[in-house]
This record gives C-alpha cells, sequence and structure tokens, in this order.
C-alpha cells in the first residue's frame, strides 16, 4: 500500500458528505514516507488520529517529522484487575479466575 492510495477514498468522502473526513491510520509506519502525506494533510486541516503498536511512533522520531502539528497520548494496555473492574467482578487475592466467570 501507498499512502496515496488514500485520496480516492478522501475524495469520495468529500463528494458524499461535502466536509472534510476525519483520517484514523494504524500502523502507519508500515508505510514508506508516511508522514509526507500526513504533513501535508494537516496543513491542509485535516484531522488525522495515527495509532500503532511500534516503537518508532513512541520515539522522538514521530515529533520530528510532525513537528509544531502533533499532539501525543499514550494509552497502555488494561491491568489483570482493571479488567476485572470493567467487567464489575470483585477482585480478591484469595480468589482464582477461571474463564468460566467472563462469560
Amino acid at each position: 500500500m501507498a499512502i496515496n492510495d488514500l485520496d480516492p477514498f478522501i475524495e469520495a468522502y468529500y463528494d458524499l458528505y461535502h466536509k472534510k473526513p476525519p483520517i484514523f491510520l494504524d500502523e502507519i509506519q508500515n508505510v514508506e514516507n508516511w508522514h509526507l502525506k500526513v504533513r501535508r494533510l494537516l496543513d491542509q486541516n485535516y484531522k488525522v488520529f495515527i495509532t500503532g503498536s511500534n516503537a518508532n511512533l513512541l520515539s522522538s522520531e514521530i515529533a520530528t517529522h510532525l513537528a509544531g502539528r502533533i499532539f501525543m497520548k499514550t494509552i497502555f494496555p488494561f491491568t489483570f484487575k482493571e479488567t476485572l473492574q470493567l467487567k464489575k467482578i470483585p477482585f480478591s487475592e484469595e480468589v482464582i479466575y477461571g474463564q468460566e466467570r467472563f462469560k
């Protein structure tokens, strides 16, 4: 995939809704020269959201490529205890949790 493959989708969205689409890009570091297109989109006032798990996205490299145009937020996965809280399962050090509890 090349980063310019996005162009027909952006144009189609604009034709349908007459506004610029928000653009979500996951694992974009796998596309060569992605930062050039993203910088151009940001300069054209598109809202671009980049997600990924690669360490390169967490480094200062992304800040260098998109200087002055980014807001970074690191999100960590839930801990086991947080997962239990989300599913409203009480946590206890004395309980062994099995899969049947998660149904």
